[in-house]
């Protein structure tokens, strides 16, 4: 789910419903902003103001950990018009003869530590309907609000699959690794999850799916119930419920539920009931298929699909009463030739069909078909998806889709790939990720029954725009695009198999296989150049140049980016050629080659402000200040950081912004401009804090320090240094820690404290050692001479301090000690 401000501020005004309320959780939750909150003139006022200032994800996460069964209550507030937070649910339909069922799985999951459920039955026993009954019973809404899910998996090929689907059932962000994903998504508040069809994934990958169970289950507050066929090894710790056929007086109330009480004299009754065996699934398919006609035509019709079934040539020995039902019921005149045709596609669609997809490749051009599928009990509708059910999906899968529509749809879910995928990764492309996440089976099954159609370029196209969010989502896998890659080179298309075979690449290289990703892209780079793309050499040349500088490989870093800017500025693609010109900066800046570094950004920054990206502007500027500061040419960097710090502030960039403040301090304090210098840390303290960076504040809180210490107000420095310590202490900072232990002691000197200034200046001799500090054990050395007691102790630390600095050459220190204390050295 994208989180909204306007989402959040629903679930606030349900969650908080007093003004007392809102700002105690503020002042608990978020102190830097509370008398911002505070201004609002209403309870309305102030969740609006918390909203529009606050990290939504944090926020989410702060009111989740405050108030978890409120939030539990209403999260599915977050969105708009919607009863479940994640995917919507279907309803269950009628659940006759079942309420002893139902009462028991309630004893389970109706508690606070809840215990999971297997329901265990044959195929279209009723378990997804006791399920969802379940789910959508008063108790269970009362106790898990929105937080009710189900999870289909009977498409699931392995734990990934099944994981996947987990995740498109809490509606969760699509970003691998997903399984981290539901678990901060379960451990907000309870929930109640349905695992339906488990026995597909257990039966195939049973060690990683029982691995998976243990996980869920282990969530404090969450409630599973898995459905699983009779043929499967119930998993550990699952209490089990067997669903049976139903009894003739079940069966008898399941038909009437459905065909209605008029049925009830119908002579046609007792032999329809008989034939479908008291399955449910059977029953319902029959009372539908029969319409308003007598029950013994739709009996005589049942015999006559029984006996085609049996006569067909690749037909069973005997026919199940499903299969039977199944093919009565696309039989039925109440079923549309459209919709006939669709079923066998609807099949071959794993996520189901939603009414806009399937209008778009439906011959009428409307969404009828489903809708005609559901009312014959043949698929399940959840907000306008139509999925079949499994058993359903089992007959009709062995019939061949119709290729008009099979086309059709294969250019709407190519279509969704081509125009969603390339946004994936971009500042914008949230709801371009979430929307492919929805159909994300469909479209790899569609790109891979067409590439041997006539879309193949099509497919082939679509599998290399999936390829960043394959790599990022943990949806889909990289064998459509390996299949891509494959029909391109059959095909003779060197462009297309470069094209799929970089984006083999990208996938890697988002999973975190940097080896993989780099012989991908170099296995792509030949190719790129017999199709003579140029554009396509200079991306991959980038790619390869961004793994060489992430691996501090800066001589190859800098041999791909200058390859790759001639291609950029020949084609005339001005942002590739202003981005290879900012990473050479960065990589002469990181060589300590400061001088071309300023080159590299001043040629960079003329075109970002022609293109207008500020945010790469604001990038070179603060390059360029940094430089100026290293060099200790403050004019030019104060000039600049004050130009691009309002820059920041209005792209929102708050550590970049609280970097300048600091540099601005460093500067003033360099210069002597002490209360300038405060000025600008104290700014930038807050922005750290609420960014939670524990190195940076706890940095800025020392530099306080030392202006506070300079300026003699030797309280506040102590009071900095102290507060200093803890935090560089936690992020293992021992340079500053020991510059911090050492000002101790110089404020205890200052108060002739000479045994608590010699302890800290101990303390901090050791940290200095151990990193082989020599300028700074010189000085500490130095300062313990000021305290020692004994001449012998003052002369043995001058010497140490004389020893530390000749190892690195300065003798200029050493030759100042000689003025100070003549004869000694």
């Amino acid at each position: 789910m994208v989180l909204t401000k306007a989402g959040l501020n629903r679930l606030l005004a349900e969650v908080l419903p007093q003004d007392a309320d809102v700002e105690a959780f503020v002042a608990q939750n978020f102190g830097t902003i509370a008398r911002r909150v505070a201004r609002g003139a209403d309870r309305a006022g102030k969740i609006a103001l918390l909203v529009d200032n606050a990290d939504l994800k944090v926020l989410l996460d702060k009111i989740s950990g405050a108030h978890p069964v409120a939030v539990a209550r209403n999260e599915h507030l977050l969105a708009e018009d919607k009863r479940v937070a994640g995917t919507p649910v279907p309803d269950a339909g009628p659940c006759v003869g079942r309420d002893a069922l139902l009462a028991e799985l309630a004893a389970h999951v109706h508690r606070d530590a809840p215990g999971p459920v297997l329901l265990v039955g044959d195929a279209g026993l009723g378990k997804t309907t006791l399920a969802l009954a379940l789910l959508h019973a008063d108790a269970s809404v009362r106790r898990f609000g929105g937080r009710r899910y189900v999870a289909h998996l009977d498409t699931a090929a392995d734990t990934e699959a099944a994981v996947v689907e987990v995740s498109r059932a809490l509606g969760v962000t699509p970003e691998a690794p997903l399984l981290n994903r539901i678990a901060e998504a379960l451990r907000r508040a309870p929930a109640l999850i349905v695992l339906d069809d488990l026995d597909v994934p257990l039966a195939k990958d049973p060690a990683n799916v029982r691995d998976l169970l243990q996980r869920l289950t282990a969530i404090p507050g969450v409630a599973v119930i898995a459905t699983s066929r009779s043929s499967v090894a119930p998993p550990d710790g699952f209490h089990v419920a067997a669903v049976k056929p139903f009894d003739e007086a079940s069966a008898r109330a399941a038909f009437l539920a459905i065909a209605g009480d008029a049925r009830r004299s119908d002579p046609g009754l007792s032999f329809a009931l008989t034939e479908a065996a008291g399955n449910p699934l059977a029953l319902a398919l029959l009372a539908r298929a029969a319409g308003d006609g007598p029950l013994d035509l739709a009996v005589r019709a049942w015999h006559q699909k029984q006996n085609e079934l049996l006569m067909r040539e690749d037909g069973p020995e005997s026919a199940s009463a499903i299969e039977i039902a199944v093919a009565l019921a696309l039989a039925s005149g109440r079923l549309s030739d459209e919709a006939r045709r669709l079923a066998p596609l609807f099949a071959a669609l794993p996520n189901g069909v939603r009414a806009e997809d399937l209008a778009a490749f439906a011959s009428s051009g409307t969404a009828d078909a489903g809708v005609a599928l559901v009312a014959l009990g043949l698929a399940q509708d959840a907000s306008g998806r139509s999925r079949l059910r499994r058993a359903v999906r089992e007959v009709v899968a062995l019939q061949r889709p119709g290729a008009e529509e099979s086309a059709k749809a294969t250019q709407r879910y190519t279509g969704l790939a081509l125009s969603n995928g390339p946004n994936v990764g971009w500042p914008a492309g949230d709801e371009s990720a979430v929307r492919l996440a929805a159909d994300s089976d469909n479209i790899e099954a569609m790109i891979l029954r067409g590439i041997d159609g006539p879309h193949r370029i099509a497919c082939i196209d679509a599998s290399v725009a999936l390829a960043t969010f394959i790599g990022s989502s943990g949806h889909c896998t990289p064998r459509v695009v390996e299949r891509a890659r494959d029909a391109a080179r059959e095909g003779g298309d060197k462009l297309g198999e470069a094209d799929c075979t970089q984006a083999l690449g990208d996938i890697a290289l988002a999973r975190g296989e940097v080896d993989e990703a780099r012989a991908r892209y170099l296995d792509a780079l030949p190719l790129f150049h017999q199709a003579r793309a140029g554009l396509s050499i200079a991306a991959c040349l980038m790619r390869l140049g961004d793994i060489a500088s992430e691996r501090d490989e800066y001589d190859e870093a800098k041999l791909r980016y200058t390859d790759a800017a001639p291609y950029y500025r020949h084609i005339g693609d001005k942002l590739g050629e202003a981005n290879c010109l900012r990473n050479l900066a960065e990589i002469a800046a990181l060589s300590d080659n400061y001088e071309e570094s300023r080159a590299r950004y001043k040629e960079a920054l003329p075109i970002y402000n022609e293109l207008g990206d500020k945010v790469a502007s604001a990038t070179c500027m603060k390059g360029i200040a940094d430089i100026a500061f290293q060099g200790t040419q403050y004019d030019e960097a104060r000039a600049l950081y004050q130009e691009v710090g309002p820059l920041l502030e209005e792209l929102g960039d708050r550590l970049s912004m609280a970097q300048c403040l600091q540099n601005l301090g460093d500067i003033a304090f360099a210069l002597g401009e002490h209360s300038v210098a405060e000025k600008h840390y104290q700014k930038a303290l807050p922005i750290l804090k609420e960014l939670g960076d524990k190195l940076a504040e706890g940095t800025c809180l020392s530099t306080l320090g030392d202006v506070a210490l300079a300026c003699t107000e030797i309280e506040d420095a102590h009071a900095y240094y102290l507060a200093a310590l803890p935090l560089l202490r936690e992020v293992g900072e021992k340079m500053g820690e020991a510059n911090c232990i050492q000002s101790l002691g110089d404020i205890a000197l200052t108060q002739f404290e000479h045994d608590a200034a010699r302890s800290h200046y101990e303390n901090a001799l050791s940290l200095f050692s151990a990193l082989k500090d020599d300028y700074s054990i010189g000085w500490t050395h130095y300062r313990l001479a000021q305290v020692a007691a004994d001449p012998d102790i003052f002369k043995n630390h001058l010497y140490a301090a004389r020893d530390a600095w000749l190892r690195i050459g300065r003798q200029d220190l050493i030759d100042d000690v000689n003025t100070e204390f003549p004869g000694i050295l």
